[in-house]
């Protein structure tokens, strides 16, 4: 079905329309059993912050977003908060013995294992009362990295050595809604270890950064046994989410124990040392273009510092003990405030859909837009140039839910609702 959108020009005003918040959390002060977890938010604007919870833990290992909620894996605790109203959803006590590795998929909550399990090293939770449904069991090494994509888990398996060095890798393939491992990938003549996974943006695969053997592996889900592998003379130190951030085709990594940037699909190095300090967890805000730096020896230095995009440190920030994790989460105010108003037409269609849309932007006087879709937590799915003759957007990969589709011209930038299916 056609759908025609009569809307207005728009002006975004700094963060185009979403509100955002870094968020800390902190991993408590060694040996100390007065320090805690406590999870914090970050004002750059005003350089306060706060802290909204105090998790009984003492180290944290993950936080992931969905929507309006975020999960924090602390060790021996699972917590999930709004961060509408910054208050606490739901939490529990972890089944296994150390958490590691957070993701979502569907409704489940998946849950990696860190050490001293031959079995069980995935646990799958509800994902909105956190109670535990179910565990993998053939998975027999620690979960150190959950990659979701479609109704599949992918997840690296390494044989640990004597010396603690992981080799022999491979990736385990796994259907979730089934529970059952569907494929086992591996690349030709490696015997490495494989590390963080993290999807590219195009949705067409993903890689994994190896950072005992100072690798990088690339992956196509149209054959993901005929992977690749790259070697770096640089260090690639990437053990979680925490220290690494993609911005369209940039991948910004902990690297040379300072911030440095790639370009994930040729893995060409962009820079090797954009921001020269010592890295414990790292986020780059994409609205802002900026670097906001933790840094702690887990018993009495704990600091946080702000860099612009080209390296140059701009202030410090107060964080608590163990600053071990920090992400930014871009959330939807109140709706996108239309400055101004010219009114045109634009069709899209089918909306809502379950694979793809059509857009016709003739009205538009232009032969050529870029087209960018956000998801409702703000997050940047995609970004596309589109022409008169090529105008179709594949969100066949693409979670169900809503999305905002921003269209921009040299002149303008114009928005509208995307509803997507399953």
């Amino acid at each position: 079905m056609k759908k025609n959108y009569f809307l207005g020009a728009l002006l975004f005003v700094t963060s185009m329309g979403y509100s955002q918040k870094t968020i800390i959390v902190n991993g408590g002060q060694y040996g100390n059993q007065n320090e805690n977890v406590n999870v914090m938010v970050y004002d750059a604007n005003t350089n306060t912050h706060r802290v909204i919870d105090t998790i009984h833990s003492q180290s944290v290992q993950e936080i992931i977003f969905e929507g309006t909620t975020a999960y924090v894996a602390a060790q021996d605790s699972i917590v999930s908060y709004d961060l509408k109203t910054e208050k606490r959803i739901a939490a529990t006590s972890f089944n296994g013995l150390s958490t590691k590795s957070l993701a979502i998929l569907g409704t489940d909550l998946l849950v990696g294992n860190y050490y001293g399990k031959t079995t069980d090293n995935l646990y799958l939770y509800d994902k909105q009362t956190l109670v535990l449904r179910d565990s993998i069991t053939a998975l027999s090494k620690t979960v150190s990295s959950i990659l979701t994509f479609g109704n599949k888990a992918y997840i690296p398996q390494n044989v640990q050595t004597a010396n603690y060095t992981d080799t022999l890798a491979y990736i385990v393939v796994i259907d979730i809604p089934n529970r059952t491992i569907i494929d086992t990938i591996s690349i030709s003549g490696y015997s490495g270890d494989f590390g963080e996974l993290i999807l590219n943006p195009n949705h067409l695969g993903f890689i994994s950064i190896n950072s005992q053997s100072n690798t990088i592996s690339k992956f196509s889900f149209n054959n993901l046994n005929a992977g690749i592998n790259t070697s770096f003379t640089n260090d690639l130190s990437v053990t979680n989410r925490s220290l690494y951030t993609v911005y369209n085709d940039t991948l910004f990594l902990r690297m040379d124990n300072g911030i440095g940037a790639l370009n994930i699909n040729s893995l060409a190095l962009i820079d090797a040392k954009i921001v020269d300090t010592v890295i414990t967890g790292f986020t780059y805000d994409t609205l802002n273009s900026k670097f906001y730096v933790t840094q702690t020896d887990f018993f009495s230095y704990q600091a946080a510092k702000e860099y612009g995009r080209n390296g140059i440190k701009v202030k410090e920030f107060t964080v608590g003990f163990s600053p071990e994790v920090i992400r930014m989460y871009y959330g939807q105010s109140v709706g996108i405030e239309q400055l101004t108003s010219k009114e045109f037409s634009i069709t899209v269609y089918p909306n809502p859909t379950a694979d793809y849309i059509n857009l016709d932007f003739s009205t538009l006087n232009t032969n050529q837009v870029e087209a960018v879709l956000i998801a409702q937590n703000g997050q940047e799915v995609f970004r596309k140039r589109l022409s008169i003759n090529s105008n179709r957007i594949d969100l066949s990969n693409c979670n169900s839910g809503f999305y905002f589709l921003i269209i921009k011209t040299d002149k303008s930038v114009y928005t509208t609702k995307i509803v997507k299916y399953d």
